[in-house]
């Protein structure tokens, strides 16, 4: 799995914080670890 590119809430680009593992979106607080996404604000509809 890759890095993020945009944020998956606001789909602004995503900012890499140097020196850790983390990206970072500067619009609306969103955070990962990179090579992976938390899926708690993401909802799934059937």
């Amino acid at each position: 799995m890759g890095s993020l590119k945009f944020c998956p809430e606001c789909y602004s680009e995503l900012k890499e914080d140097p020196g850790t593992d983390i990206q970072y979106c500067t619009v609306c607080g969103y955070w990962t670890r990179k090579e992976s996404a938390m899926l708690g604000p993401i909802m799934i509809y059937e």
